[in-house]
């Protein structure tokens, strides 16, 4: 049995950083937390461990990172879509708008705006095209990304689109030993929607055209464990999935707060993507349902430890903080730069 105070609270923001970044960049200060203020300034910067922040989070539970790699995000979010476990080999297929460079390409930044029929004309005319190939592509599910269904299995590795977005897509192209045939399909994705009816009437309302679909997350699912999984809080579903497909249910963010007096053991807080609106909205809403209650539960011995991932930066901020009084606290947007 964890007793009070032996628990740890590992929250992640990963686009806070940037975020902020780019209001400073713009000439406008962001709005102040005292919280996450108070949580940077009495912690310890940490190197940051693994190759994304799902790495970063998985690493503080008894699986660890490597549930990812047996739960990939294609059937995950499958799962999600369909309510069942899928069998054989899924993955995402996003569609993006790519970007001309110089001398490269870029996935443009952002989600794309893609009405019902439009979804349907081009789902239609990719699975006419690809027909018989053991390749069938199915209606957006919780994130908005089609999903791909393979009749062969598929070892390729790939970047999430959100991690790859205004990067030279040159270092980002797929790994693994189906690489080739992945960067193939998705080279004859780009020809086939090049001058794809829909994209000609995007165009017409001078709307970014849906050049490419971004292949990401493929494998099949693992074994699930009768491990226990931590309390988790996100609005990410490539984990709601994992959650669900071991039997739990993750919570959604606006439950964290109100669940803070009776927290025990570990705890995750995964917020993966910015809400729409303006960087000051977003930290205020952070700072209320996440910032203020982690420090409220470092306080009161509900936990014994916060760790924060926000960006490029790690924390870890423990119970003698309230001894570092002297430690005081910067702007957010300063003390990350």
């Amino acid at each position: 049995m964890i007793g009070r105070g032996q628990g740890r609270l590992r929250v992640v923001l990963p686009w806070l950083e940037a975020a902020l970044g780019a209001a400073t960049a713009e000439g406008r200060a962001p709005a102040r937390a005292p919280a996450a203020e108070w949580l940077v300034a009495r912690g310890r910067a940490s190197p940051v461990s693994g190759p994304s922040w799902r790495d970063w989070l998985m690493a503080g539970t008894d699986e660890g990172a490597d549930l990812l790699r047996r739960f990939p995000a294609g059937p995950c979010l499958r799962a999600l879509h369909a309510g069942q476990r899928p069998e054989g080999t899924w993955a995402c297929a996003r569609p993006v708008h790519l970007l001309t460079a110089i001398d490269h390409l870029q996935l443009a930044p952002g989600g794309m705006d893609i009405g019902a029929d439009e979804s349907s004309a081009l789902l239609e005319d990719v699975n006419r095209h690809f027909q018989g190939r053991g390749l069938r592509f199915h209606a957006a599910g919780p994130t908005g990304d089609w999903q791909l269904e393979c009749a062969d299995p598929v070892d390729c590795g790939s970047v999430h689109p959100e991690d790859a977005a205004g990067r030279n897509l040159r270092a980002l192209m797929p790994d693994g030993r189906d690489r080739a045939r992945v960067c193939s399909l998705m080279n004859e994705i780009q020809m086939l929607l090049h001058e794809h009816p829909v994209n000609l009437e995007r165009a017409a309302r001078r709307l970014p055209a849906i050049n490419s679909l971004w292949l990401w997350g493929f494998g099949r699912l693992g074994a699930a464990s009768a491990e226990n999984l931590p309390t988790l809080y996100t609005e990410d579903a490539w984990l709601a999935g994992v959650w669900r497909l071991h039997g739990a249910a993750s919570r959604s963010l606006e439950e964290f707060a109100a669940a803070v007096p009776s927290i025990a053991g570990e705890v995750l807080v995964a917020w993966s993507r910015r809400l729409d609106g303006e960087t000051d909205e977003a930290l205020a809403e952070a700072e209320r349902g996440l910032f203020a209650p982690a420090r409220t539960a470092l306080r009161s011995g509900a936990v014994h430890a916060v760790d924060m991932l926000l960006g490029g930066r790690a924390f870890e901020t423990d119970r003698s903080a309230r001894l570092r009084f002297w430690r005081r606290g910067k702007p957010l947007a300063e003390a990350l730069a």
